[in-house]
């Protein structure tokens, strides 16, 4: 006598039966998710993932290029592409601020999704990237 087993569902299930490519409730996220997966996309070396190599932007590595008005317009651009990369996310505006004094980079990112805007603020310095603030 055979005896079938339950394995359950997929838990990348959408509550519609539809599921996410990345396996990802897409309809129940909220804004401090999205912050949370921006963090993660801009603390991650590009090709970061083996099943997306455009995801990742480490901004430890921009410090010196973020340097120059040149680098800084480059790193804007880069960042508002990461950012749209993300499809919960449907605009996005940089800037980018870099001190000599302190060698300390200041990433301001105002987004606009599906659940309202927030602005993300990050300050990149030699040892880390941290979260400075987050609003919606």
């Amino acid at each position: 006598m055979t005896t079938s087993i339950d394995w359950g569902g997929d838990e990348g299930q959408l509550p519609d039966g539809d599921e996410d490519p990345y396996g990802r409730d897409v309809a129940g996220t909220d804004i401090q998710c999205m912050i949370q997966a921006l963090y993660r996309r801009f603390t991650t070396e590009p090709n970061g993932l083996w099943y997306d190599v455009t995801y990742g932007l480490n901004l430890l590595s921009y410090l010196s290029d973020a340097s120059t008005p040149a680098g800084r317009e480059r790193l804007k651009s880069q960042l508002v592409s990461q950012a749209l990369s993300d499809e919960r996310i449907q605009s996005a505006a940089a800037t980018v601020a870099f001190s000599d004094a302190t060698e300390t980079l200041t990433v301001t990112l105002k987004c606009v999704s599906d659940v309202g805007p927030f602005t993300l603020v990050l300050s990149v310095d030699d040892a880390a990237v941290k979260l400075v603030s987050a609003s919606a």
